[in-house]
C-alpha cells in the first residue's frame, strides 16, 4: 500500500484534519505538520514520520513514529509503542469506542503506555500522561 502522503499526491499535510474512519491494514502518515489524524482500528501498523505539531487518534496492532517533534497520540496498541529519533511525544490512553473485533484487534490488551525509545539519548523523549479514566482503569485492576 502506498503512504497516505502517496496516494493522495501530496509532498506534505499542513494544517489539515485527516480523517481515515474505516478498518485499515497500514497507515502510514510523511511530513506532516500542525494536523489533526484519526484512523478507525488497523490490523497492522501506523507508522509516523517526519511529522511536527500533530494530534493523532488511532487504534491498532503497531505504532511507530521516526523523526518527529511534540506529538501527542491518543492510543489503543496491542504491542509496545516505538519511538525513534523522535522528541517531545506524549502518550495518553484512546478512550474511544470502537468495534476493535472487525480488525482481529482484542479490547483487553491496550500497552498504549509502555513505549519502547529506541532513540540513543538518556534524555526522556515522551511523555505518559495519565488522565483520571486511566487512574481509575489502573486503581480498579491493582485492587481486583
Amino acid at each position: 500500500k502506498k503512504s497516505l502522503i502517496e496516494s493522495n499526491n501530496r509532498k506534505s499535510f499542513q494544517e489539515c484534519c485527516i480523517l481515515l474512519l474505516d478498518y485499515l491494514a497500514t497507515v502510514n502518515v510523511d511530513d506532516c505538520e500542525e494536523c489533526l489524524i484519526v484512523t478507525g482500528p488497523c490490523r497492522g501498523s501506523v507508522f509516523i514520520r517526519d511529522c511536527k505539531n500533530i494530534t493523532v487518534f488511532t487504534i491498532s496492532q503497531q505504532f511507530r513514529s521516526r523523526d518527529c517533534i511534540n506529538i501527542d497520540v491518543f492510543l489503543f496498541c496491542t504491542t509496545k509503542p516505538i519511538i525513534e529519533s523522535s522528541k517531545l511525544m506524549r502518550f495518553r490512553s484512546l478512550t474511544l469506542s470502537y468495534d476493535k473485533v472487525e480488525a482481529s484487534l482484542s479490547p483487553f490488551i491496550n500497552n498504549w503506555n509502555n513505549v519502547h525509545d529506541f532513540t540513543p539519548d538518556d534524555v526522556p523523549n515522551f511523555e505518559i500522561c495519565i488522565t483520571v479514566s486511566s487512574q481509575l482503569i489502573l486503581y480498579f485492576f491493582t485492587y481486583i
